[in-house]
């Protein structure tokens, strides 16, 4: 439910989906030149050059470089990040992961993703600012900076040709959007980087990409967090590249350029192509607009989210620990809307309305989300009539707050 979302960032274990197609050989992997012996500028302007005929696209400007140290780089990510994510939207986004059980009561959302990225970046393009930073944690420009380079430069490519992120601001209060939105650009990018190495990097160079890919100490970083963070980071590389490859099929980069114009609006169209084939929207729901009203005095709304298929799917499988029925419970996903609410003394409320493909699907999930709120550390509860497509999910505080949420939404009594 945090992003940087002003920039395209390669994260270090994600080069494994950029280097899953070049072919790994047996040989010795050969040590990369010191930076100083070679001309980085002439190896950056060759890398562009490269790209642009690769993925199709020529650049209409100039795009600012930088190679920055890690703790240039950290600085610079933590500068987005703050910039994207205000104090207390951190904060009402930690409340909810931890009334659905995905964060631990004393973890620190913002320290958690801030140590994923410290540990992970290896470049971002800030669309922004125009600009292209690479970082470089050994002082050579290896295989790891070139795929880095060629991967972010598709970005700026995308930025000059699409305006893909005019709109970015607007979908703070709509993760699944902006998951959706990120896979689009970050699986064109990957696609990409996968294509670029196999043409342009020898098989030592190809073979040393992914060994830095499976480096033990950043996937044990990665292993270390919530699954719903670190998922929310793998999804727009992994389930992109394959939406992306599945766009290409036999016809290359056009369908890609054409996606840009229609772009997915949900992770079940990303993870279900048929359904962005089909133009299959979500299904728009809205929670009562004075439910902060009903729920009495001190009341206010915190934050509006929407979780979508992805993201349900994870709470599922995290609290029933059944990854196989969590994901077809979610599968089944129209829309929803969460809508966290704060009042007097520190009671809070959260609710989840969903929309489902039809009733079958709808009692699929909610059979799912009662064990699922059984299993959770707060007071819950759901709501559903057989034949209908809504369901409701409740959680709160404690049990006085669940039933006063629950009149509020006019359910059936907790």
């Amino acid at each position: 439910m945090t992003s940087a979302r002003r920039a395209c960032v390669l994260l270090v274990a994600f080069l494994v989906a950029g280097a899953c197609d070049t072919t790994i050989p047996s040989t010795s992997i050969a040590t990369p030149e010191p930076s100083s012996a070679i001309d980085a500028e002439a190896v950056y302007d060759e890398i562009e050059a490269e790209v642009a005929a690769v993925r199709g696209l020529q650049p209409s400007d100039e795009v600012p470089r930088q190679v920055v140290t890690e703790e240039q780089m950290i600085s610079r990510v933590r500068e987005l990040f703050e910039a994207d994510n205000p104090p207390e939207y951190v904060a009402a986004s930690e409340k909810t992961l931890k009334a659905l059980g995905l964060l631990e009561r004393d973890a620190s959302l913002q320290e958690l993703y801030l140590e994923a990225l410290r540990s992970q970046v290896l470049g971002f393009y800030s669309p922004e600012d125009d600009e292209l930073f690479v970082v470089s944690r050994s002082g050579t420009l290896g295989p790891t900076e070139k795929a880095t380079f060629a991967h972010e430069f598709t970005h700026a490519l995308q930025d000059q040709r699409f305006d893909y992120w005019r709109e970015a601001d607007s979908w703070r209060d709509n993760g699944d959007l902006a998951l959706a939105r990120s896979s689009l650009v970050e699986g064109d990018a990957t696609a990409l980087m996968a294509r670029w190495a196999t043409e342009h990097m020898t098989a030592e160079e190809n073979a040393q990409l992914l060994r830095d890919g499976l480096d033990p100490e950043t996937l044990a970083v990665l292993a270390g967090m919530p699954a719903i963070l670190r998922e929310q980071l793998s999804f727009p590389y992994q389930q992109g590249f394959l939406f992306v490859s599945g766009l290409q099929g036999l016809a290359g980069w056009g369908p890609v350029d054409e996606a840009y114009d229609e772009p997915p609006s949900s992770t079940e169209q990303i993870l279900h192509a048929d359904k962005y084939r089909a133009g299959e929207p979500p299904i728009d729901v809205a929670p009562p607009a004075e439910l902060a009203a009903e729920l009495g005095e001190g009341w206010h709304v915190s934050l509006e989210d929407t979780l979508g298929e992805f993201q349900l799917s994870i709470w599922l499988r995290e609290a029933t620990t059944r990854v196989g029925p969590a994901n077809e419970a979610a599968a089944g996903w129209g829309g929803d809307r969460m809508v966290l609410l704060d009042g007097p003394q520190g009671a809070w409320a959260l609710a989840i309305i969903s929309e489902w493909d039809d009733s079958a699907e709808a009692a699929q999930f909610i059979e799912t989300a009662e064990t699922a709120v059984e299993a959770g550390p707060f007071p819950g509860a759901t709501a559903w009539q057989p034949g209908a497509t809504r369901v409701t999910v409740m959680i709160a505080s404690d049990r006085p707050t669940l039933t006063l949420l629950d009149a509020a939404l006019g359910n059936t009594g907790v």
